[in-house]
């Protein structure tokens, strides 16, 4: 199957369109191909970092980003930037209202030249290394509805090059013209992807369905998903975007007919699919962070009840983790889903099995580089794991490395910063 797509320079003129193979990554046929996964198993090298630095304190972790030896972490609040030996190096700007200071972390990113990027609502922050505040711009995200100030707001977006970025255009009208836009230092829209996914709503509205993608670097390409649409595309040298991989979910695929339905009624609709929370990449493999919803195999025997804040009812939760982790294997093109464990311990209940060290289980939400993905865990949900009858009863591969993990957690307070967690898969 091939398909192609045309990306439209913004002053009217085409690209020429390469054809690129897909390869198909079938969801639906290996539903039922849930088997016990370890890190061990994936050839998989945890190391720990935690965040040392009382003089900044982090709420918890909810984005990072990396460049060479440096990371960025914030909890939306408060933006730091560390070493990989988790010594914070400089505090990324302030919250408030004035040059250089944001009132929430919506996105971030590391540039060109390690420059450093905060997004507060329509306003991109630009600092250097040391967290000098040097600049801000207001990206136009969509080429046809530009004005003095821009146009609309950008949820997902990452460094294109030297001089550019990739913007989704977050289809909330349901028949934007435009899927993606490349933009640059200035904010102006250069380039445009045309959309092909048209929703007949009865209303526009925004939410995370809309505005979600996953943008990110392989081994010097760079890929773009949206969350609901069923394709990665490798965005080749010309800007257009080929595609490259393809999700087949068949009966378990969420239908255009749920996704035009009004807020109120999608949530329960929604649960009777399969869906894509992230997709992270390395040289070897491909992790699916997938949402079984209905279909996961870790069901409850009593179910959970709970208050639904958007519908204002109670309502009822027959699984454990509905998340699965699906591992596709490049090299042998098989693709398998971690079996999750029925136990109500987020830290141990699904993801890899941790038999290297016998600490939490490792379920990636970022990617580092080409072979080392990365997730995190709060100071005193560390503690309570390594404090776990789980943990002390476990026999890792490193028996050694699970003394290493106590002294850890010995050393931390409850209130201490997060622990980035890293695991490298090597060949």
């Amino acid at each position: 199957m091939v398909l192609v797509f045309t990306i439209i320079f913004y002053s009217g003129c085409r690209t020429p369109e390469p054809q690129s193979e897909l390869i198909e990554i079938n969801i639906e046929r290996n539903v039922q191909n849930v088997k016990p996964l370890s890190i061990c198993d994936l050839n998989g090298e945890l190391r720990y970092i935690p965040l040392r630095g009382n003089s900044v304190q982090l709420r918890t972790i909810i984005l990072t980003d990396f460049y060479q030896d440096l990371m960025l972490a914030t909890d939306r609040f408060t933006c730091v930037l560390c070493d990989l030996q988790g010594n914070i190096v400089a505090k990324i700007g302030n919250r408030g209202k004035g040059p250089g200071e944001y009132s929430l972390i919506m996105s971030m990113k590391f540039g060109a030249h390690g420059r450093i990027y905060l997004q507060d609502g329509r306003i991109f922050n630009e600092y250097d290394l040391k967290g000098n505040y040097l600049r801000m711009f207001k990206p136009a995200v969509n080429p046809e509805k530009i004005t003095a100030v821009g146009g609309g707001t950008m949820y997902s977006w990452a460094p294109y090059n030297d001089s550019l970025f990739i913007g989704q255009v977050a289809n909330d009208s349901g028949k934007e013209k435009y899927k993606a836009v490349f933009f640059n230092e200035m904010g102006k829209t250069v380039f445009a992807i045309p959309n092909h996914i048209f929703l007949n709503k009865a209303q526009p509205y925004s939410d995370s369905n809309n505005s979600d993608a996953w943008i990110y670097e392989l081994e010097g390409k760079t890929y773009f998903k949206e969350l609901y649409n069923d394709t990665v595309f490798r965005v080749n040298d010309q800007f257009v975007f080929e595609p490259a991989y393809y999700f087949n979910f068949g009966k378990y695929g969420l239908p255009k007919s749920v996704r035009e339905l009004p807020m109120s009624g999608r949530t329960e609709e929604r649960e009777k699919y399969i869906g894509m929370r992230g997709i992270y990449e390395t040289s070897q493999y491909l992790f699916l962070d997938c949402d079984f919803r209905n279909h996961s195999p870790a069901k409850r025997s009593e179910p959970f009840k709970y208050k639904d804040p958007l519908a204002g009812q109670d309502k009822i939760w027959w699984f454990y983790p509905a998340g699965m982790l699906g591992i596709y294997d490049k090299s042998s093109n098989e693709l398998v889903f971690a079996e999750p464990v029925k136990s109500d311990d987020n830290l141990t209940n699904d993801g890899l099995y941790n038999d290297y060290d016998g600490g939490v289980h490792f379920y990636p939400r970022t990617r580092v580089n080409d072979s080392t993905l990365a997730m995190w865990v709060d100071a005193w949900e560390f503690k309570l794991h390594v404090a776990s009858r789980a943990f002390k009863n476990s026999t890792p591969k490193y028996p050694e490395k699970k003394k290493e993990l106590e002294r850890l957690a010995t050393g931390l307070n409850d209130s201490d910063n997060p622990v980035l967690i890293l695991c490298t898969f090597k060949k």
